[in-house]
């Protein structure tokens, strides 16, 4: 923006304000390509070398933050075209010049750059302060923490020294929990790994962990431990029932809604949350994949019908498998999410072993 663009800008007289004010926070909200960056230079130069001849801020005392490192040279380039030019404007006798001279020396020393470098420059400054050993080093990519927090982790639920590796954390008390929802997840099918397929990914345990870590700074709300929903999955599961009754075992696909409908019945008795998870994954890991009503189900209206219910809702206001799955996927998930604070604990372990810090803990 030009100097004949500044003085006839609609809201000039706030812009104005917006630099010479030095009593108060200042606050611009605007949109790209507005002039927000020229009146942010535009401010510290005026703190660094006041026009009408008041107290001057020392560059030394001023830090200029931005999110990215492009900016932040972007704006160290404009700060120093900025002084030039003003110091091209005044009397070369004057207090201004001097300071202006004197913030052009030390603009190269001046704190002008990201937050996360700022705040790293804090920590290095003051790191028996902040708990840190002074050789502390800062990872751009977590992955390899994360990675092994994960590892850590399995072993130790796997070794049963899950309690011994949260001694000294605020997450100890909560480690027998954790080990038992881990295990029982596992039992149930939850993949510990994420793997690719062809269809997409499917993801495991590592994954849990991994968006556990990228979120610890908003940690999800403390539920109480979950009961299995046996009411509900009895429920899904006699709809089935009463659904393909009278249904018989003549071709792919209603032979396959028998052999369902079988297991279901027998499930209906079952106090188990284990074993009625592992059976009904089972059963829908073997549900057929794209049927068409002539080839797998052999134009039996009553099957497809059946199916459709059971696969898109028909006539219900969503998927029967929906119903059928959720009273495991949501007592496994809640169960899950109540192994956040294990996590960060042992996320907060490893990086203290590698004596490292992570841009969110910047």
């Amino acid at each position: 923006m030009t100097a004949d663009a500044r003085t006839v800008a609609p809201d000039q007289p706030d812009r104005a304000a917006a630099v010479a004010e030095r009593q108060r926070n200042v606050l611009v909200d605007a949109g790209a390509g507005t002039g927000k960056t020229t009146i942010l230079v535009d401010r510290l130069v005026e703190m660094l070398a006041p026009a009408g001849g008041g107290a001057a801020v020392p560059i030394g005392r001023i830090a200029a933050i931005t999110f990215t490192r492009k900016a932040a040279g972007e704006l160290r380039l404009r700060i120093r075209e900025r002084l030039l030019e003003v110091l091209a404007g005044a009397a070369s006798d004057s207090p201004r010049t001097r300071r202006l001279h004197e913030a052009l020396t030390g603009l190269d020393t001046a704190y002008v750059g990201t937050i996360h470098a700022f705040t790293d420059r804090l920590l290095r400054l003051h790191p028996v302060e902040a708990d840190l050993s002074p050789s502390y080093e800062v990872v751009d990519d977590e992955d390899a923490l994360v990675h092994e927090t994960f590892e850590v982790l399995m072993h130790a639920v796997q070794n049963d020294t899950l309690a011994a590796e949260l001694r000294g954390t605020a997450a100890a008390d909560r480690a027998p929990e954790a080990a038992r929802a881990i295990l029982d997840a596992l039992a149930c099918g939850v993949d510990a790994s994420t793997r690719e397929l062809e269809w997409g990914y499917r993801y495991g345990l590592d994954a849990l962990v991994a968006g556990f870590v990228r979120a610890r700074d908003v940690w999800p709300p403390d539920v109480e431990p979950p009961a299995f929903d046996f009411a509900a999955f009895r429920a899904a599961a006699g709809e089935f029932v009463t659904l393909t009754t009278g249904i018989r075992p003549a071709t792919y696909g209603a032979n396959w809604l028998v052999r369902v409908r079988e297991e279901l019945e027998r499930l209906q008795q079952v106090d188990d949350p284990i074993e009625i998870s592992q059976d009904v994954r089972a059963l829908l890991d073997r549900a057929p994949r794209d049927p068409r009503k002539g080839h797998d189900f052999g134009g039996d209206a009553a099957a497809w019908d059946a199916w459709k219910t059971f696969d898109d809702g028909k006539g219900r206001a969503r998927p029967l498998k929906d119903d059928l799955r959720a009273p495991r996927d949501g007592w496994l998930a809640r169960r899950l999410v109540r192994i956040f604070p294990v996590v960060v604990a042992l996320y907060e372990k490893v990086k203290a072993r590698r004596r490292t810090l992570d841009q969110l803990d910047l």
